[in-house]
């Protein structure tokens, strides 16, 4: 991988507006200095990336990704988690979060062994930030594509195993009506880690413990979870109600086309903030293959039928993940759900980079911050795509 010295000629969004004819220089992998033409001079050379008028971005980054190129985390292969990597970056993913799937326990922790040794090298892809673990402390009634035979409740003796990583774990998603969820949760808070609400059918007052426990996302917003319960005349708010509700809770969004209608994102926008959303591809093993039938998770998961640009049950009753890249999501923020360029791209980089706590180092072009970039056309079809100041 080739060492770059910086960017020029190019459009170059940053959190104080965009700069024409910008140019930014780059230093041991971080970026140095940003600024127009007048104001920073970089020579001609191999080294130096012209932007040839694009646009010159922050660097994508995936919280929600499982695999891709036939290839998932839970194979627990260091030589997969290098081919999702090279894949996503080729949709303009510069860092993500390796994603788990409902297994054993042994399993599991061979992923997470895979993913720890995976954030110490340097990949020729998108680089790792950590691993997010989905599962496998879900309600059985909203498992979604995970194995029902993988699904339980938490305990220690299983999720403390866990814990061993905890410093490359960087988010969980559990359920948190589940007997043994609150014990779970003081854990993921106490070592700092996401404590994400999902694949459940938590009622209001179960999702209240969970803030108050110090739970503070939810997992792809609308998908697996409970909307307005009804106990005889009753009703009271379930999961999607208590996320639009609460402004404790941030929450991520599928906005590949399939999974949501243009109006669900626009509400969840709209009511919670857009600092408050991010986009995930939550991709499976199926990204970027030929249409046929995959597994989602582990290799002996769920099977999931790949075609016509998305990931479903057998049986066609719902959707398995995705097979989208991040540029996908926000040519569809862009051209279905109506937002500027600038807010699309924010909803790829500097808030999901706020929700997991990495902010400091990425999710933004600015001095100090690693060089994590893109160049675009206005269409958002990825031309160039820089990690930690290397082509990729």
């Amino acid at each position: 991988m080739d060492v770059v010295k910086g960017l020029k000629n190019g459009k170059i969004l940053t959190p104080d507006g965009v700069i024409r004819n910008g140019v930014l220089k780059i230093d041991n992998g971080r970026i140095d200095s940003i600024g127009n033409c007048h104001d920073l001079d970089l020579p001609d050379g191999s080294d130096v990336i012209d932007a040839n008028g694009n646009w010159i971005l922050p660097g994508f980054i995936d919280i929600h990704c499982h695999g891709g190129m036939g290839c998932d985390t839970m194979d627990g292969e260091l030589e997969d988690i290098q081919t999702i990597a090279k894949y996503h970056a080729g949709g303009g993913t510069t860092a993500f979060l390796a994603t788990t799937a409902s297994s054993s326990l042994e399993v599991i922790l061979n992923a997470l062994n895979t993913i720890h040794q995976a954030r110490e090298m340097d990949i020729d892809g998108a680089a790792v930030i950590g691993a997010h673990l989905e599962g496998p402390f879900f309600s059985y009634a909203k498992r979604g594509c995970h194995l029902p035979a993988y699904v339980r409740n938490p305990r220690p003796i299983e999720y403390d195993r866990m814990m061993e990583y905890a410093d490359s774990i960087y988010s969980m998603t559990l359920s948190p009506e589940l007997d043994g969820a609150e014990g779970l949760i003081k854990t993921l808070v106490s070592n700092n880690i996401v404590a994400s609400i999902g694949h459940s059918k938590a009622d209001y007052k179960q999702v209240l413990k969970a803030i108050k426990l110090g739970a503070s996302h939810v997992t792809h917003m609308y998908c697996a979870m409970s909307s307005i319960i009804k106990n005889g005349p009753a009703r009271t708010m379930g999961v999607v109600e208590s996320t639009l509700l609460r402004d404790e809770l941030t929450t991520e969004v599928i906005a590949d086309g399939k999974h949501l209608p243009p109006e669900l994102i626009k509400l969840v926008i709209k009511t919670k903030g857009m600092d408050n959303v991010c986009i995930v591809t939550d991709a499976m093993r199926g990204a970027g293959m030929p249409p046929g039938v995959y597994t989602f998770g582990p290799k002996d998961g769920q099977e999931a039928v790949v075609q016509d640009g998305m990931a479903v049950m057998p049986d066609r009753t719902g959707y398995a993940s995705s097979v989208v890249m991040m540029n996908d999501l926000v040519k569809v923020l862009i051209r279905d759900v109506e937002l500027s360029l600038e807010d699309a791209v924010k909803m790829a980089t500097s808030i999901p980079a706020k929700i997991i706590g990495v902010d400091e180092k990425m999710g933004s072009l600015e001095a100090g911050k690693d060089a994590n970039i893109i160049v675009a056309n206005d269409g958002i079809d990825v031309m160039n795509v820089v990690v930690k100041g290397r082509i990729i």
